[in-house]
């Protein structure tokens, strides 16, 4: 009888390992694509960021930069000219005043952000996003453009990385 009881004990202990890992085997999948999810909405909104940063380059200097220490100077310690109609320019009647003043690229785009951090990879332990801006030709016009985008090796999905603008074509979206 004994022989029994021990195998009937040991029958339970194999049904307990095999039911841990059939939920194992269920739930690492899941929790998988959560933190997939989670890394790639933190890199689409960095992204977004650098895009936006790399607009405000374009509207300064009439051209996208190519190198992150260009593009962080940039948002560092330049200012947007901002001028305010007083009044309205259609009335003849009364005067139109502008008001002119600078706001900060930091201040107006990078409040709530820390700009040090634009040209790092989220989760990636430190890894840049790769940067480039070029002039390409586009129907007899030169159109500048820009690409930043992640490196393959750090990449949420390294069949097809996450980037935003392109050096081929004169978008500035992303692919997400």
């Amino acid at each position: 009888m004994n022989v029994y009881r021990l195998i009937k004990i040991g029958l339970v202990v194999a049904v307990l390992i095999l039911v841990y890992a059939l939920y194992r085997s269920i739930l690492d999948p899941i929790q998988e694509a959560k933190e997939k999810a989670v890394r790639r909405q933190a890199v689409i909104e960095r992204l977004s960021k650098a895009r936006d940063a790399e607009m405000a380059y374009r509207a300064l200097y009439g051209k996208f930069a190519g190198r992150w220490d260009d593009l962080l100077n940039m948002a560092r310690h330049d200012s947007f000219v901002v001028v305010k109609t007083i009044g309205d320019p259609d009335d003849t009647t009364k005067p139109v005043f502008y008001d002119t003043t600078l706001i900060a690229v930091s201040d107006s785009l990078f409040a709530d952000f820390p700009i040090d951090s634009l040209p790092y990879v989220p989760y990636s332990g430190g890894d840049t996003f790769l940067i480039a801006a070029d002039k390409i030709k586009v129907r007899g016009v030169w159109v500048n453009v820009f690409q930043i985008s992640e490196p393959e090796h750090v990449a949420v999905d390294p069949s097809r990385p996450l980037q935003v603008g392109s050096l081929l074509e004169p978008t500035y979206s992303g692919n997400w």
